[in-house]
């Protein structure tokens, strides 16, 4: 689907490895609906490159009508891509000329497109007054989640209590932060599994402190990739069952998550797949576990049967990158 409409696939996955997991008809179902509002398919790249969630996230009926008035109105192809690109970071509703007759002060407009408009009048929604006492910028919560002024409010203020009670203790300007980087995640939590994995988490950091930093600073969240249907402790049992180490499980959980965006049963056939055998080393698994995660468990499947009908020795010295990144002929090569 990607590749019909031109899109790096590579790039997408280095800036949001969870596209790998997203799916096919709901991502063919945005870049359709895209193109059907009048965007080409370069300008339909240009935003997605900025905001690749709006692939997976169901097209807000709130998007699709603002960007459909701007095409009523007579924009250009160019105009309708410029406020999709500014306002998902995605509907920029008005110019600067219009900004002006509406009189909208200029400071206001990085949060317009979390605002109604009409008959030249701010009708504000709750939602968008609950950010910003936040201190929440709404353009960039905006860009990553489209849909979340869609959301339940009473249920976000309800996952932002938990987050400042027991165990995390988060202050206002932590949560301000986490609600920046996964909006998406507050509508699709509930009370009891946030706390559950918490608890989890905590059980492995020790400190409070030292848990929230994980969450703010690791190179991706890891609430954010987790599953709602299993726990942080199961898919670490799993790992230590093919001989990882407690730091090289925690490594794996901060600094490549996205062994966490699986299913559990897909972690545990892809880790015997690798690990299984005793041919492939901790250390060359480690370097780019996530390289396996992304790979199709099959085509996975057949490089490892064939390197080590070729050369076991060989394949357990390739590396994570060089096993699934490379294309077949070099991978024959080696």
């Amino acid at each position: 689907v990607l590749n019909d409409y031109g899109l790096n696939v590579r790039r997408l996955l280095k800036n949001a490895p969870l596209v790998a997991a997203l799916d096919p008809k709901q991502v063919s179902k945005n870049l359709r609906q895209l193109n059907e509002i009048g965007l080409s398919y370069a300008q339909i790249r240009s935003f997605l490159y900025l905001a690749p969630s709006a692939l997976g996230l169901p097209l807000s009926e709130w998007t699709i009508k603002r960007a459909k008035q701007l095409k009523d109105l007579g924009y250009s192809n160019a105009a309708i891509g410029e406020a999709l690109d500014k306002a998902l970071r995605l509907v920029k509703l008005i110019n600067e000329s219009q900004a002006h007759r509406m009189n909208i002060d200029r400071s206001k407009r990085s949060y317009a497109a979390a605002m109604d408009i009409d008959d030249g009048h701010q009708v504000q929604d709750e939602m968008s007054c609950f950010l910003r006492d936040l201190g929440v910028p709404l353009d960039r919560v905006l860009s990553k989640c489209p849909t979340f002024f869609d959301a339940d409010i009473d249920h976000v203020r309800e996952m932002c209590d938990t987050l400042c009670g027991p165990p995390l203790y988060c202050s206002t300007e932590n949560l301000a932060r986490i609600l920046t980087q996964v909006p998406h995640l507050f509508p699709r939590w509930t009370e009891q599994y946030l706390v559950n994995q918490l608890t989890d988490l905590l059980e492995i950091t020790g400190s409070a402190d030292v848990l929230l930093n994980r969450l703010l600073y690791s190179t991706a969240t890891v609430l954010d990739v987790l599953k709602p249907s299993t726990t942080v402790k199961e898919r670490l049992d799993v790992m230590k069952k093919y001989g990882l180490t407690q730091k090289e499980q925690h490594r794996i959980l901060w600094a490549h998550s996205l062994y966490f965006s699986l299913e559990l049963n897909d972690v545990d056939r892809r880790l015997d797949a690798v690990l299984a055998k005793g041919d492939i080393a901790h250390r060359a698994f480690l370097e780019k576990p996530g390289e396996t995660a992304v790979m199709g468990y099959h085509r996975l499947i057949a490089r490892l049967d064939f390197g080590r009908h070729n050369d076991a020795k060989r394949l357990g010295e390739l590396g994570m990158r060089k096993l699934c990144h490379v294309r077949d002929e070099t991978f024959a090569s080696f």
